[in-house]
């Protein structure tokens, strides 16, 4: 019953949401397409600085407002690795209006391929190529350079976005193996309540405040390879205890 009550509400307002959602979309890709052609690679903090006033914007009428806590750990570290945790379709929008503006992802060579989104990756992010061990270690020679050039780099250690009931996804090797070799500290940034407000698989977005969490960062200096799994563990049950703390999500599913 309280479904079909609901219903024209939820309709309405998903329409409005979703209308917003894609045009923001296509007015950063117009940006980065225009400052790109005019600036080449050199774009990238100008074309960060667009994003962030659309994304500001954005929040500001949609019904969805997003808060982010610990800026002041993100603002006192020097360039690392800032890893997130990967669930929705809001994630093209938090981890921009969240991230500082000296902040490169990290791309997959395959991701160049995609239509329009290929075009931002190359003009936005380190793009990697894994297809030998010649090419790994060009990566990773052009990933030190962008750190010791003051640009942090964003990774996913989920991968891919996580379609399943957990908290988090198993993490890759990647992101850990990468601040090991290049001595730089993790720094956990989190999102929570974005399922809460655009759940996977449902067809409607509600209204919410999505939070935006830097917890303090993990040092790897004198870390080796051989420390990566319990780096890794650590960052994971570091960021699943701060999900099910602060997600309304998993605060439901975890408390009945």
């Amino acid at each position: 019953m309280r479904d079909i009550i609901f219903f024209p509400f939820r309709l309405i307002y998903t329409t409005y949401f979703i209308t917003l959602y894609f045009l923001g979309l296509s007015i950063g890709f117009l940006g980065t397409v225009l400052l790109g052609v005019l600036m080449g690679k050199k774009a990238h903090m100008r074309i960060f600085r667009f994003y962030k006033i659309w994304i500001k914007t954005f929040f500001s009428i949609s019904g969805v407002r997003m808060k982010v806590y610990g800026k002041e750990i993100r603002d006192n570290y020097p360039p690392c690795i800032i890893v997130s945790n990967h669930s929705t379709n809001m994630d093209l929008i938090t981890a921009p209006h969240m991230l500082p503006l000296g902040t490169k992802p990290l791309a997959k060579k395959e991701l160049l391929k995609i239509p329009i989104l290929g075009y931002q990756f190359r003009v936005m992010s380190v793009v990697v190529d894994r297809k030998s061990k010649e090419s790994r270690a060009q990566s990773m020679l052009k990933l030190k350079e962008t750190l010791n050039s003051g640009i942090h780099i964003f990774i996913y250690p989920e991968g891919t976005r996580n379609r399943t009931s957990a908290p988090l996804k198993e993490f890759y090797d990647g992101a850990f193996k990468i601040a090991v070799e290049a001595q730089k500290p993790i720094l956990p940034a989190i999102t929570v309540n974005a399922r809460h407000v655009w759940p996977m698989g449902r067809w409607y977005v509600k209204p919410g405040l999505i939070k935006g969490i830097y917890l303090p960062a993990i040092d790897t200096k004198g870390l080796t390879d051989n420390d990566i799994p319990a780096l890794k563990q650590k960052v994971f049950e570091i960021m699943e205890a701060c999900i099910k703390e602060h997600d309304l999500m998993f605060k439901h599913s975890y408390n009945g």
